[in-house]
């Protein structure tokens, strides 16, 4: 098959005979491991060891995102070689990260290289219970891990065991290979923490977070942070875990939608609508991201009638009638809207119809992602923290207009670059959405 591919767990001697084959559905990490092979090929280390493979389901909806993890100094704070667990600690901040991310539909898995074992520092038999009380640990604290993968390898061991060389053993991308498998994850919407250089996995379509520790760390790849403090990695590490959540769940309908298919009509109400949503569009605040994930919405009401972009049409240029959807009827508590023409309306209907329960006087909301702008009034602006979608965030969204804002803006946390502005007509909400763009908006 095209992509089968070579694995070989390599030592000390002169030729080379790789022992497996597996499938893995992203090219890119198959050539990043191809270039590794090769380079690995022009060094002297050259023994062989087995290591059984899968094949990994190349369908994408079957893939998930996940959180890796280095053990030592990211999860637990580095000590010398560490085997007892009574003496290890947990970083809060770390605990605190997990859970966010399980909470947002990653896997949490752990990549860690223990040459320990090789050095003889501890027994293999110590670092399994080591991984067993680490592991009750978190999962009493609701911070659970999916998986640990640990390679015992190191070319300067005692034990010759495990005195070899291995794909597996960090920078080389061996265990994110396995766990890709085991899991069915797609590395490319995953994240990888860790505080050396080497936990930088030779595979650089994923994302690297690292936190400057007692090793250097430092980046070698144009997708990798380094950080001076967790703080910092924690918040960069959040951002890019609900940027996926919401890439993997956009355009997704939260609600109970029902769609009587329908002819709507060609009147002004329709044709405004239309007219706003392309200069949206033609300013990249409506769009599709390089994934195929269409964003942002806008809807008018008038005369007790509101209208709505339908769901996943942002990346539709030549914008028409068929790819708006009318609202006739909703109910928030009970999560359920109704709707006509022939699209189903935009997931974040409810939300849109919480802005106008709260204030009659409301007729355009614009709903647009920028994410410089989101990143700028993050916390500065209102700002709601529900799930995008969700009854949750409609709710959120009429208490924040029930506090009368200064300005009619919301950054929505829960939905990575995603803002709405709102007004008593079309243009007094695109001057408002204007004067955020210039940076012309007073902060209180």
């Amino acid at each position: 098959s095209d992509c089968q591919f070579k694995r070989a767990v390599l030592a000390t001697h002169k030729s080379i005979s790789p022992m497996g084959l597996y499938k893995i559905g992203r090219k890119q990490l198959k050539q990043s491991l191809d270039q590794t092979l090769d380079s690995l090929l022009e060094s002297d280390q050259t023994k062989i060891i087995p290591i059984p493979v899968k094949a990994i389901a190349e369908e994408k909806k079957k893939l998930r995102p996940a959180l890796f993890l280095d053990r030592d100094g990211v999860i637990i704070k580095d000590k010398y070689y560490q085997c007892d667990y009574q003496q290890a600690e947990l970083k809060p901040e770390i605990v605190e990260l997990i859970k966010f991310a399980r909470q947002k539909d990653h896997l949490v898995i752990c990549l860690t290289n223990q040459s320990g074992i090789a050095r003889e520092k501890f027994s293999l038999e110590q670092y399994q219970l080591f991984e067993k009380q680490m592991l009750q640990d978190l999962e009493s604290k609701g911070a659970a891990l999916d998986g640990i993968f640990m390679c015992p390898y190191s070319p300067s061991g005692v034990n010759q065991e495990y005195s070899s060389e291995s794909l597996d053993r960090k920078p080389l991308p061996g265990m994110l290979i396995e766990a890709c498998e085991q899991y069915d994850i797609d590395p490319l919407y995953s994240i990888m923490v860790g505080d050396k250089t080497s936990d930088q996995l030779l595979s650089p379509i994923m994302a690297t977070h690292l936190i400057q520790g007692e090793y250097p760390a430092e980046a070698k790849f144009s997708n990798t942070k380094v950080h001076q403090e967790i703080s910092e990695l924690v918040h960069f590490c959040k951002n890019d875990i609900q940027r996926t959540f919401d890439l993997f769940h956009e355009g997704i309908i939260k609600f109970n939608c029902k769609l009587i298919p329908s002819k709507l009509p060609n009147d002004q109400l329709a044709r405004d609508l239309i007219q706003l949503r392309q200069e949206l569009f033609e300013r990249d605040h409506i769009g599709v991201t390089s994934e195929g994930i269409g964003f942002g919405n806008v809807s008018i009401r008038r005369e007790a009638r509101t209208l709505i972009s339908g769901s996943q049409t942002g990346h539709i240029a030549d914008f028409t009638l068929a790819h708006l959807s009318e609202i006739t009827d909703y109910h928030c508590v009970e999560n359920w809207l109704e709707c006509t023409g022939e699209t189903k309306a935009s997931s974040e209907s409810l939300t849109h119809c919480m802005i106008y329960d709260a204030d009659p006087e409301i007729t355009c909301v614009i709903h647009i992602h920028d994410e410089s702008l989101w990143k700028k009034y993050l916390d500065k602006l209102p700002t709601s923290y529900s799930s995008y979608g969700s009854i949750e965030q409609a709710n959120e969204v009429n208490q924040l207009l029930n506090s009368k804002p200064q300005e009619p803006i919301i950054i929505m946390a829960g939905h990575f670059e995603g803002i709405l502005v709102f007004g008593k007509n079309i243009e007094t909400a695109k001057s408002k959405l204007n004067q955020l763009v210039a940076g012309e908006i007073k902060l209180g």
